[in-house]
């Protein structure tokens, strides 16, 4: 199959999946008509495609294991029970793809019974108005890898749409507020404004307290979120993991009689398992939401004795001791518009950017007070290009108000690097967007440079 051909298959899956939930434009009957027509093995497609929409409504309908859903997808499905309802789903799909072909001149004259519109001569049948979206696809990691259509950044997510996902981070955020960071491999699901399911995969999801009691089920598994962040580590065995970093979730089973939860508050997490209904406490393990908080951040890669603080900069002690051995990447402010041009040189080269650019600020801070001198080495990698690195201290006090930061308490003399004298060294990558440190601090003193990076499109 050449690229065009692949290009127009794409395309007919993606609209038989408008259609299947009722959101197919007349114009997209139209396009979806013409491609069937155009090549014989677009009609193959269109026949296994609704063959296997027939079992994931089928599934919709009667709860199945992870493993059973897996099974019918690959339509290895062999449970006696369902036979009849599959070789019966089969079929329907046969005579629709069947329709679209023989019987679609008929479907466009009778537009107006189908929508339960009067037809009116001489004038279209007005069609239903579409359903409104309920969340919009913010971000895709330059990772992500499809196991179906692709999609992309910015667009709109409806009832019943799936994110499948073989690796990488979707984000998808909601009317609400509520953000969903979807890993993969496995298939996120909306099933409304409020709620989402997982089909393997982890989700991270930040709540808004006003959007208290958004919902994720993976399985049999439920947990009700209060106005909090948490993880979800959905398996295909019927398990979940859930760790929560802030405010406190409900967790549970659809099964559970009277619907109860039981509460894991922030620092805890838990084992559900479905079989057995059980809750059980685990480990809570910061590192989990580690990968989440770099995409966040718009941080490809971190090496080297470097640790990203999730701390907002106007709470953080800037004189704050670090570990001997480590040092910390505060992100400051993220999608700043700079009020003014900057203009900064020192060893990496002269870095000019322009007012009005938007950024995103970061501020690597170490500062040693348990041994006479400490080295560091590493690197930051970051998604968008680097605009600027400021290197002194006198800049950086400078900086702290064009970016609305708060400043620091620490000495504005001894924050900076030592800059041209070897102790303090830094590389910048050819593609701006690694920045490599090496860094030699004394008791007593503080090192600090700021980064600013080009921020993500929204």
């Amino acid at each position: 199959m050449n690229g065009r051909s692949r290009g127009n298959e794409q395309r007919v899956i993606e609209l038989l999946d408008q259609a299947c939930d009722g959101r197919l434009p007349s114009a997209g009957a139209d396009e979806l008509h013409e491609l069937l027509a155009l090549d014989p093995q677009h009609f193959q497609t269109c026949v296994q495609y609704l063959d296997m929409h027939a079992a994931l409504v089928h599934f919709a309908v009667e709860p199945l294991t992870n493993d059973e859903l897996v099974a019918t997808i690959r339509g290895r499905h062999d449970h006696e029970r369902r036979r009849d309802l599959r070789w019966m789903a089969t079929v329907a799909a046969l005579c629709v793809a069947g329709v679209l072909l023989a019987g679609y001149g008929l479907f466009r004259m009778n537009e107006g019974m189908l929508t339960g519109a009067p037809a009116v001569a001489g004038r279209q049948a007005p069609e239903h108005p579409p359903a409104p979206p309920l969340a919009k696809i913010r971000e895709i990691s330059a990772q992500a890898g499809w196991q179906g259509p692709a999609r992309p950044a910015g667009q709109a997510l409806f009832r019943n749409d799936r994110i499948a996902l073989s690796q990488g981070r979707v984000v998808v955020e909601f009317p609400s507020g509520v953000q969903v960071r979807f890993q993969g491999p496995g298939v996120l699901a909306l099933e409304s404004n409020m709620s989402v399911r997982l089909f393997g995969g982890r989700a991270l999801a930040n709540v808004p307290r006003g959007a208290a009691g958004f919902t994720i089920r993976a399985g049999d598994c439920v947990v009700v979120d209060y106005g909090t962040e948490f993880l979800i580590d959905a398996s295909v065995d019927q398990t979940a993991a859930v760790l929560v970093r802030r405010g406190q979730v409900g967790v549970g089973f659809d099964s559970q009689a009277g619907g109860d939860r039981s509460l894991v508050a922030a620092g805890s997490a838990v084992k559900l398992e479905a079989g057995s209904r059980s809750v059980f406490s685990t480990v809570y393990d910061q590192e989990a939401f580690r990968q989440f908080d770099l995409d966040m951040a718009g941080i490809t890669g971190l090496a080297g004795k470097v640790r990203l603080v999730q701390e907002p900069r106007p709470t953080f002690p800037l004189d704050y001791v670090t570990p001997a051995r480590e040092g910390f990447l505060l992100q400051e402010v993220a999608r700043h518009d700079l009020a003014k041009d900057l203009q900064v040189a020192n060893p990496l080269g002269k870095f000019d950017v322009p007012r009005g650019t938007t950024v995103d600020s970061f501020l690597f801070h170490f500062s040693p007070k348990d041994r006479p001198t400490s080295r560091i080495q590493g690197s930051i990698t970051f998604a968008q290009p680097i605009l600027s690195v400021i290197t002194d201290g006198e800049t950086l006090g400078e900086t702290d108000g064009l970016l609305g930061v708060a400043p620091g308490r620490e000495n504005e003399l001894s924050r900076g690097l030592e800059n041209g004298n070897g102790s303090d060294t830094l590389q910048l990558s050819e593609d701006r967007r690694t920045l490599t440190f090496a860094i030699l601090t004394a008791e007593g003193f503080t090192d600090q440079f700021r980064i600013l990076v080009q921020s993500r499109a929204e």
